[in-house]
């Protein structure tokens, strides 16, 4: 019985400090706004070279023309490229 009370008191100390850890990291994490938005729905994102890529419906994001594909810097936002004529909605 008394082992029982000493693996349950073990196993709630170690769920304590790995959330603890977990909510550190996730709460030091700085969020910035990207520019001022895009004209309509952005779909999709993902990352590439060390840039967010984001997709969708839009014609012009951050002020800056591209067709539906744009890529963020941590700066300023870029069109790729031409784009595409049709709705992305996937990456």
């Amino acid at each position: 019985m008394k082992k029982n009370s000493i693996t349950k008191l073990l196993v709630a100390a170690i769920l304590v400090l790995f959330l603890t850890f977990t909510t550190t990291d996730l709460l030091s994490q700085n969020w910035s706004a990207c520019g001022t938005g895009s004209n309509n729905v952005v779909r999709a994102l993902t990352t590439f070279s060390g840039q967010l890529i984001a997709a969708g419906d839009f014609t012009t994001i951050g002020g800056i023309g591209a067709n539906r594909i744009a890529s963020w810097n941590g700066t300023s936002w870029s069109a790729m490229g031409l784009g595409t004529n049709g709705r992305v909605s996937a990456l």
